[in-house]
């Protein structure tokens, strides 16, 4: 389902492609070779991802079976060719996934060690000059933090996400509630609410809970964070989720943001007068974006936003123009 964008993508494509005479395809379509690859890697992420879900459904009844059956695929996709060389990401995925079984089992230390073993792994694998942790595992290892009583670390990672990632100030406003803040918390929740371009958010109705509780005359305040899933199927929105989802994990899968650290929305269409999301994406510890995309909610078609002459190209023109 996550990777159902990429058929929409590679039809789309196709389509245009197919009603070129030979000479015209190979200028105009000149990435189309890649659409096949696309198919095949959402065919096998798909499939990948439904043995996910089947883990992430038993979490809370048989934990142990979930801790067990993740080391037993680790070892079997270790043992079997990656001629799509998605090796990393199924492992990242099977992780994220134990990460949440041991945090749920109450195994806190094992939950952050294997944070930190992923983490580490990556910073060896691709050469990274310091350890990338990544908006959701920041959170995951405040979560785990909160909950053994460490609150100074947890803070200290929880300043990290950036106030970019769609839930970094709802776990803010969380953590001000474990820490006995009720004020700020109230006022933290009241920022998010007021900010009407977030009521797709599932965490945006969250907050209005959140406040209502807060405001009785003898709260319960929190006593841990909200801890963000990575199940493949997981909702972050209420509205278009669907629709959002294919568009981020279009652009992480573009040859351009292979190796993209963050990728944001950075307006959305009501804001363009238009049916497009402008998105910004980062490549790996950069501070301004490397990339701002246009993509059309109806058709998918992604343009290429050049923010000085503010106008769209083509993905597949730009990329010929640059040849």
């Amino acid at each position: 389902m996550k990777n159902f964008q990429f058929i929409i993508f590679a039809i789309i494509i196709l389509s245009s492609c197919s009603d070129k005479k030979s000479v015209q395809l190979e200028t105009v379509c000149g990435s189309c070779h890649l659409e096949e690859e696309f198919r095949k890697i959402s065919i096998e992420m798909d499939e990948f991802h439904s043995i996910l879900i089947g883990l992430y459904n038993q979490i809370e009844t048989n934990p142990n079976f979930v801790i067990s059956e993740s080391e037993k695929l680790i070892n079997q996709l270790n043992q079997l060719p990656d001629p799509l060389n998605l090796l990393q990401n199924k492992l990242s995925d099977i992780i994220n996934l134990r990460v949440e079984t041991f945090y749920k089992m109450g195994e806190y230390e094992k939950s952050i060690n294997e944070i930190e073993k992923m983490v580490q792994f990556k910073k060896e694998e691709y050469g990274y000059e310091e350890k990338y942790y990544g908006a959701n595992n920041l959170i995951h290892l405040a979560c785990n933090y909160v909950k053994l009583g460490d609150y100074d670390k947890a803070k200290e990672y929880l300043s990290q996400p950036g106030i970019g990632w769609y839930i970094t100030e709802f776990i803010n406003a969380n953590f001000l509630e474990v820490i006995g803040e009720k004020d700020s918390a109230i006022l933290k929740y009241e920022e998010i609410v007021s900010d009407i371009l977030r009521d797709h958010y599932y965490h945006y109705k969250h907050s209005k809970k959140r406040l209502i509780e807060l405001k009785k005359e003898n709260p319960k305040l929190l006593t841990e964070l909200f801890f963000p899933t990575d199940r493949p199927d997981a909702e972050i929105t209420i509205s278009d989720n669907g629709i959002r989802s294919k568009m981020f994990d279009t652009i992480f899968k573009l040859p351009e943001c292979r190796n993209c650290g963050s990728v944001s929305v950075h307006k959305q269409p009501n804001q363009l007068n238009s049916s497009k999301y402008w998105f910004k994406a980062n490549l790996k510890g950069g501070k301004v974006a490397n990339y701002d995309f246009l993509i059309d909610t109806l058709t998918f078609e992604i343009l290429v936003f050049d923010t000085i002459s503010k106008t769209g190209t083509p993905l597949t023109e730009w990329r010929n123009r640059k040849k």
